[in-house]
This record gives C-alpha cells, sequence and structure tokens, in this order.
C-alpha cells in the first residue's frame, strides 16, 4: 500500500533516526512507495531500519537523520537491496523513455524548506508521484514535479521488470 503523505497522522510521529517520518523521512518513504510501485514492496519497518544504520555510520550529514537522508543515502539503500539503478541528473533522466520508476530529490521553493523526495511511476506515457501532494499526482513530465531546473538535486531511476 502506498504511502501518500508523510505527515499523515499514521506516519508523521514514527520514529526516524533523531527525528521521524513527517519531518524527515520523505527519502524513506521514496524508497518504500518505489519498491511498492515495482510491485517488490518490503515492511516500512525495514526501509527505516536500513536509513537509520546508515546514518549511524555518517549518513544523512552527520546529523543522525535530523536532516533526513541524501542521494549518496539512497544509492547505498538502493545497492544493498540488490537494485542496479541508473543515477543521474535531471537531463540523464529526462531521456529514460522506458517504463520504470524515478526517485527524485529536489529543493523545495524558497531553499530554506529543505529538500524533499518522492517516488515517482513511468508508465511509458505519464508520470505518477505519491508523497508530492495529498492524493496522487499525474503529470506529463518529470520535470514538471520540481519548482525550475535550479531546484533539481539527484534522481535515480528503476527499470520495470519484464
Amino acid at each position: 500500500m502506498l504511502i501518500y503523505n508523510q505527515n499523515s497522522e499514521k506516519y508523521r510521529d514514527v520514529k526516524y533516526g533523531k527525528s521521524t517520518l513527517g519531518k524527515s523521512g520523505c527519502a524513506a518513504i521514496a524508497s518504500y512507495n518505489a519498491l511498492e510501485m515495482l510491485g517488490m514492496g518490503i515492511p516500512l519497518s525495514q526501509i527505516i531500519s536500513d536509513y537509520e544504520r546508515q546514518f549511524s555510520r555518517g549518513g544523512g550529514l552527520l546529523a543522525g537523520g535530523r536532516l533526513g537522508a541524501l542521494p549518496p543515502d539512497v544509492r547505498r539503500f538502493l545497492k544493498r537491496r540488490g537494485f542496479k539503478s541508473k543515477g543521474g541528473f535531471l537531463r540523464r533522466l529526462l531521456r529514460i523513455k522506458a517504463p520504470g520508476v524515478f526517485i527524485i530529490t529536489y529543493w523545495n521553493r524558497p531553499f530554506i524548506r529543505g529538500a524533499h523526495t518522492i517516488a515517482v511511476k513511468f508508465d511509458g506515457e505519464a508520470y505518477t508521484a505519491v508523497n508530492y501532494a495529498a492524493g496522487l499526482c499525474r503529470k506529463r513530465s518529470l520535470v514538471e514535479f520540481i519548482p525550475d531546473r535550479l531546484h533539481f538535486i539527484y534522481g535515480f531511476y528503476l527499470p520495470k521488470k519484464q
């Protein structure tokens, strides 16, 4: 079952490192949602544990999860779970036209609101994101999910299994 909003009553106060899912858990939620979208879901508690283990080893800017996870933390999570993701900046990800799931991180507007990470499913025609708005959000281009190109940080692509 997808998680549409990390700030919902069910998730916002769940412990996540030295923070909560509501405040800092977008990368863990995006990882969970991406695996769900691919039909390879694992319990959220395992994903939280994986990220907390990375925080204890210096991940998340050495802040114990208070600032959430960074793209290198997402890369390590995917690699440890055996996923071969393609990582890249926006230009590279926009060239991908095969069905699959993206995990993208971008700066909120204004920048002082920090970064946010979401999962976006691509069916070959349209892009559908979760934890972006209160429900599913469907757009025609991946770039439409970020405030502008300047705000994009990094992303990963996981191909749909045939």
